[in-house]
């Protein structure tokens, strides 16, 4: 099988036309009603996003995908009592490490766990990516400690928040989100050149029998977060561009 080579623009930019019920690209022809798999709707979404909208936030799966039979690395069992034993003493550290190389760190985790690392956190020197709202609690929200501790990240200038996973601590659920809502409107008015969209297809954390969330209702809540078009395009394009150092075209 021929081998393709994949930097991260390529591979954001192609692959995000998976979510928006597949039609996150731009598109010249009028959208239709479909079903789209890991997707409860069939219906399109309103939004028309911009060339170049990058999904920063989904997971591909496959299991026809085997490892290179060249490849040397090829660990054998990976625990999770193995995984526990990288503490969170170990973050500054590793910052330290990725920060040399321009990369960041990634933090997905609940709102308790990310409060009891956020002394870390305030200290690490390479840049932070917040999945899913930085995971702010409900019915909290906007008064919980962590949104003033994340503000308090964002304004020093070297955080960054994924809009995405808005049904991963609401309490209202579909379709507004409204509690979720609040908080992604919030980041939006404080510091939009800091956030990235996602839309965490195919919403792993969502297990069976629940039903996935709307992939067009997600994406269209992008309206009422950011309602103004040159913000949505610019956390849309211009902010993941600038986050994941794509090169010039």
């Amino acid at each position: 099988m021929e081998q393709t080579d994949w930097d991260r623009r390529s591979v954001l930019w192609g692959l995000a036309a998976v979510a928006g019920a597949g039609l996150l690209g731009p598109s010249a022809k009028p959208a239709t009603a479909q079903q789209v798999k890991y997707s409860s709707g069939t219906e399109p979404p309103k939004l028309k996003v911009p060339a170049n909208a990058c999904d920063c936030h989904h997971h591909i799966y496959g299991s026809q995908y085997k490892a290179d039979p060249r490849s040397t690395l090829r660990p054998g069992d990976a625990t999770v009592e193995d995984y526990r034993a990288t503490t969170p003493e170990m973050i500054e550290p590793l910052s330290k490490r990725v920060n040399e190389l321009g990369w960041h760190i990634q933090i997905n985790a609940s709102a308790p766990t990310i409060m009891e690392i956020m002394p870390i956190l305030e200290k690490v020197p390479s840049p932070i990516v917040f999945d899913h709202l930085a995971h702010i609690p409900e019915p909290g929200g906007l008064n919980d400690p962590l949104f003033g501790k994340v503000r308090g990240l964002i304004d020093k200038g070297r955080t960054w928040v994924k809009l995405s996973g808005a049904y991963a601590d609401t309490k209202v659920g579909p379709p507004t989100y409204s509690d979720s809502s609040v908080i992604a409107r919030a980041y939006v008015k404080a510091a939009p050149e800091r956030l990235v969209w996602g839309s965490d297809w195919p919403h792993p954390g969502v297990r069976d029998p629940e039903p996935k969330p709307d992939d067009a209702i997600l994406i269209d809540l992008m309206l009422d977060w950011a309602p103004d078009e040159a913000v949505r395009n610019r956390i849309f394009v211009d902010n993941a561009a600038k986050l994941y150092d794509f090169p010039k075209s």
